[in-house]
């Protein structure tokens, strides 16, 4: 049972029935995967891009993951932060996605934060399928409502996004 789609659908409900019923100016956002420089170690993209960092130091000699070919669609929280911040603005609540539409996989990702330490990740990546902890469809999401309600898009590319990151990362 997926609890956490379950309380994200009954939130959504929830708000459409106080617009409704109360008139409260309220909007939902679904939101797809959101990356950031706080993502705690644990999350898949942290865990590369400190295992990039690692090995381009000498201190680890490779990083082991689930299935490289799992896709995703990955997006920049701070743009997120902006499609909140205009989706409440708006005169007339509604649903909206936030995502980027595009689907990137694991291995894609691991390319191109290894590649801003200098480094070839195919060398460095083992993958381990038993260590899969879930396995979802993959699904982009499709942000053109929000997009022609207030004009959102993604500000970077897939590939710039994951160089901020990085950036980020060492910044921290």
């Amino acid at each position: 049972v997926g609890y956490y789609g379950i309380t994200k659908a009954q939130g959504m409900y929830l708000c459409t029935h106080f617009r409704d019923v109360f008139g409260v100016h309220a909007s939902t956002g679904i939101l797809y995967t959101h990356e950031s420089a706080l993502r705690k170690p644990w999350f898949l993209s942290k865990k590369l891009i400190m295992a990039a960092h690692e090995i381009s130091r000498g201190e680890r000699e490779f990083i082991e993951v689930g299935n490289l070919q799992a896709m995703n669609d990955w997006g920049y929280a701070p743009d997120f932060i902006e499609a909140f911040q205009a989706i409440i603005r708006q005169d007339v609540p509604d649903e909206f996605i936030i995502a980027t539409g595009e689907l990137h996989s694991v291995q894609e990702f691991a390319e191109i934060a290894f590649s801003c330490f200098g480094i070839e990740a195919s060398q460095y990546l083992r993958e381990n399928t038993k260590k899969l902890k879930r396995v979802t469809p993959p699904k982009a999401g499709n942000y053109q409502k929000l997009y022609k309600a207030i004009g959102w898009k993604p500000s970077d590319s897939f590939p710039e996004m994951v160089e901020k990151l990085v950036d980020e990362f060492l910044k921290s």
